[in-house]
């Protein structure tokens, strides 16, 4: 074509881009056109298949060493760290005695004073039920150190009672004198803080003779051998727990004298997790019970043939199909199974139904006067390719949430991916096929829910064109929710309105980066366990009745050095004062053996001929004394030499406690010290440090220490997943920005949200941060990509078409969506009631967003496609017809329209009319 003065131009920018997309699209719609077309003629083989490989997946994946993963330290800390590389070191090269299963009881009266023969009495009491448990001697034989060792206050007395009979009795004054001690029956110095809850006064001194005034706890601690050492300890610890628990109970009831026991052992929160999950597991049943019988509502009409209540189960059934799918695959390949997966069907639920709305919707939107194939290829066209841009956009979100180095962070996508791209196979394949065998329900005339039955009296339902006589296609009726949207588009784009939306997001916007000011990251793994849960109980009286006690033991370690040359002691006594010089650290190590070998060399009992001899024969003679052996010994590895070849020390961190803030402060205080220790100098920090220093409570700090920068890290890469899919499924990269900065809006007063909400960061706003990005866009792209499919004479006529056609799908997706949500409010869990808050949110925020401010957004600075300039971009553009026709003889795809499109040309020159 040319103009009246023959004039033509070259496509532009956003021509040329637009072509592009339109290509790429075409291709995509022909592709799944392709893949509906083997549906269409083998629907059967399609559902059945389709019920195997999902269903089949998941018995392989359980069948393949399925276990529930609660361990804390495995979940949240990134497995290259500090802690973790120098924690393997401990345990499996050092040679250290093997750190022993504790199991822990505490006797205390509510807030009275313990310290009383009555109170002695129940500690020995308590302990009876591990002690009296079957297995207890041959499980203390089992240890490497041949006897399970107590620290208790019955230490005092041998940990024997008969010996507190004959040395007390009932006399309260003997009893103070005993258990005011400072050294134990076996002539170990004691530690009150260890012992002792809230005793006063704290410390004790043997050359003074420091006497109690009160105790608000006994603190028992039985160190049992490992599995490696003794292979049936699992089996004995739940057997001793259960008896505990029994007494536990029992003396709640008052079986002794107002006294309580609280209990913990290994095995405690591990068991505890396990049964939260169980208790948690009919909230899944219950989700998607609930989602089927929405699914009813919505698809279902008062007409017995027309309703598709059937049609609606089906798709929660199918949601069912893709999540046991997604998670079979998961543990296929070996991804460990947590607690946090149990999250997945909620959000699943109302992702898979948000597509199977769109695709009814789309279906519905069909010219009822085409074939019943040709209905379901134009559904596939459009529908599909809406479904197929968000589906990208998470898969490629979660997909890049997988590389976090926080282990349970990337479990999780995994499943989270996985699941998303079952969801959309079972949407292109099983839940198409549902649809037409429901159409074809519908055109015999059967019953929805009794498709058995053909309904007698009445004439089929047939497609209203087809009654017509070949009159013209009468114009559908709007039903009653398009009704509701169109005045409700009506309201909207009111210029005054307009003015009112967009002030009000700026608000919500500045409001979000106002609360992001007020972050904290904080985390308690026990807030993860059921709340009746004895070990949250025990916890609680920990912090209740030894609050003056919130010492964390953290182990300075020496390695790879030989401690009896002077400078390698030097460099040992350096470290130790250096540490012990860190704000979080109040006193000396209790027991340091270099430091006290030393000054026991140095007394008057220790003969010349020891003074004198190797430094090897020093250590012997030292640990040879019985009392020296028991507090230092496990705490020297020696070679068949003789030769000490690692060693360590204990401090305690005072004033951290819970603190999450503080506890990342004193890791970095504590590894700038490790890092200027000259014999480290030139080594990296991880693993390969001479001299060094680990707590178990390292694990949580180092997730502490790095969460903000994962979180930085996976919002950029789900920004640019979103970018990505968006620049390329969006015919207008104009639209793309909108999309993605409407993506970040959201997120910025999410993370405002977070404190708001009484939360914090820690894991779980982490993942739900994580899957934010996802759920966000589907309430954008999808009105984008129609309104740029759409046409109109203006924007406000165009968007308001296309919410009145669409809003009605999207609207009942994010309402599937919360409806699922909203079934995390009845759980017990902390783990549930957090993602509960953080996807009320999402929810909330993305479908404003997605209805309110898009909306508006587009009417101001949307393209407007005149009518008849279909998928046009620009204003006034012209493109093509994008409908796709296979053609046999070649095997490809042609497009039909004004023209027809070949594989290598460009896009055309646009006729420039003159004014």
């Amino acid at each position: 074509m040319t103009s009246d003065h023959g004039e033509k131009r070259p496509p532009t920018y956003l021509e040329r881009w637009a072509h592009g997309v339109h290509r790429m699209n075409a291709y995509i719609g022909g592709t799944l056109q392709y893949v509906v077309r083997l549906v269409i003629k083998f629907p059967v083989i399609t559902i059945i298949a389709s019920i195997i490989y999902c269903f089949g997946l998941l018995g392989i994946g359980m069948s393949s060493g399925f276990e529930l993963l609660s361990d804390a330290d495995l979940l949240w800390t990134p497995q290259d760290s500090y802690p973790v590389i120098n924690d393997k070191w401990i345990k499996d090269e050092s040679g250290f005695t093997p750190t022993p299963r504790y199991f822990n009881l505490i006797v205390h009266k509510d807030g009275d004073n313990t310290l009383s023969v009555e109170g002695t009495q129940a500690m020995f009491e308590a302990m009876k039920c591990v002690r009296d448990t079957p297995g207890y001697a041959t499980a203390c034989e089992a240890s490497t150190v041949g006897y399970c060792d107590i620290v208790a206050p019955s230490r005092f007395f041998d940990n024997d009672q008969a010996v507190f009979e004959a040395q007390v009795g009932t006399d309260e004054t003997l009893n103070v004198q005993a258990l005011s001690s400072g050294v134990y029956s076996d002539g170990v110095r004691a530690q009150r803080n260890v012992i002792f809850g809230n005793a006063d006064p704290i410390t004790a001194d043997p050359t003074q003779g420091e006497v109690l005034t009160s105790t608000l706890a006994n603190i028992i601690v039985f160190s049992l051998p490992t599995e490696d050492e003794y292979e049936d300890i699992m089996d004995f610890e739940n057997d001793a727990l259960d008896n505990c628990l029994d007494m536990r109970d029992d003396w709640a009831d008052g079986g002794f004298s107002g006294f309580r026991l609280e209990v913990n052992a290994e095995t405690s929160s591990p068991n505890e997790n396990a049964r939260g999950a169980q208790q948690d597991l009919p909230l899944v049943g219950a989700a998607f019970i609930v989602m089927g019988a929405y699914c009813a509502v919505v698809l279902g009409k008062c007409h017995p043939v027309k309703s598709q209540a059937l049609l609606g189960f089906g798709a929660v059934v199918g949601i069912l199909m893709s999540t046991s799918a997604g998670y079979g695959l998961a543990l296929i390949i070996g991804q460990p199974f947590t607690n946090l997966a149990l999250i997945l069907p909620f959000i699943l639920v109302g992702v898979g139904l948000d597509d199977a709305f769109i695709l009814t919707g789309e279906f519905a939107l069909t010219n009822p006067e085409d074939s019943l194939n040709d209905r379901l290829l134009n559904m596939i066209l459009k529908g599909g390719a809406a479904i197929s841009i968000t589906t990208l956009t998470n898969i490629i979100a979660f997909a890049l949430g997988s590389s976090s180095n926080i282990p349970a962070a990337s479990w999780f996508c995994v499943y989270a991916a996985f699941s998303i791209m079952f969801d959309f196979i079972v949407q292109i394949t099983y839940f198409v096929a549902l649809i037409m065998f429901d159409q074809k329900r519908i055109s015999a005339n059967k019953y929805d829910c009794a498709v058995c039955v053909t309904r007698k009296g009445e004439d089929p339902v047939v497609p209203e064109a087809e009654t017509n006589g070949g009159e013209e296609e009468k114009e559908k009726e709007p039903d009653g929710l398009s009704k509701m949207l169109g005045s409700y588009m009506d309201i909207l784009l009111n210029p005054k309105v307009k003015v009112l939306v967009l002030l009000t997001f700026l608000g919500m916007f500045i409001l979000g980066i106002v609360g992001m000011t007020y972050l904290e990251e904080d985390f308690d793994p026990v807030s993860l366990l059921p709340p009746d849960s004895y070990v949250v109980d025990f916890v609680d009286a920990s912090d209740t009745y030894n609050s003056n006690n919130d010492g964390i033991a953290v182990g300075i370690y020496f390695r790879e050095l030989d401690p009896s040359l002077q400078t390698n002691q030097d460099a040992m006594n350096k470290m130790v004062q250096d540490i012990v010089a860190l704000d979080q650290v109040d006193a000396e190590p209790v027991f340091y053996w270099l430091r006290d070998m030393k000054a026991w060399l140095a007394g008057d009992n220790v003969s010349d001929e020891i003074k004198n001899s190797s430094f090897n024969d020093q250590v012997t003679a030292f640990l040879a004394i019985p009392a020296n052996n028991l507090a230092y010994g496990q705490d020297i590895v020696r070679n068949d030499n003789g030769d000490v070849t690692a060693s360590r020390t204990f401090v305690f961190f005072n004033g951290i406690g819970v603190d999450s803030q503080k506890g990342v402060e004193a890791l970095f205080d504590q590894r700038d010290v490790t890092k200027d220790q000259p014999l480290n100098d030139g080594r990296e920090v991880n693993g390969d440090w001479v001299l060094f220093t680990y707590a178990g409570n390292y694990y949580l700090w180092e997730f502490f220490s790095v969460i903000r920068l994962n979180l930085a890290q996976t919002v950029v890469l789900g920004f640019g997943a979103v970018a990505l899919v968006a620049l390329i499924s969006l015919p207008d990269p104009r639209m793309a920005i909108i999309v993605v900065l409407t993506v970040f809006i959201v997120d910025v007063e999410l993370l405002g949200m977070i404190p708001a909400a009484g939360l914090a960061i820690d894991p779980l706003t982490f993942l739900a941060l994580t899957m934010a990005i996802g759920l966000v866009v589907d309430y954008c792209v999808h009105i984008v990509h129609a309104y740029l499919e759409g046409e109109g004479h203006t924007r406000d006529e165009q968007i308001k078409t296309v919410m009145t056609e669409i809003g009605a799908s999207i609207l009942t997706g994010a309402f599937s969506t919360l409806l699922g949500v909203l079934l995390l409010a009845f759980s017990s869990s902390k783990t549930f009631q957090t993602f509960f808050v953080m996807f009320l949110g999402i929810i909330l925020l993305g479908a404003g967003h997605g209805f309110i401010f898009i909306p508006v957004v587009l009417s101001l600075v949307g393209p407007v496609n005149e009518p008849g300039s279909h998928a046009a971009h620009g204003e006034g553009g012209n493109h093509d017809d994008l409908k796709l026709k296979e053609e046999e003889e070649e095997g490809g795809y042609e497009f039909e329209g004004t023209r027809k499109i070949e594989t290598n040309e460009t896009p055309p020159e646009v006729e420039v009319k003159a004014e």
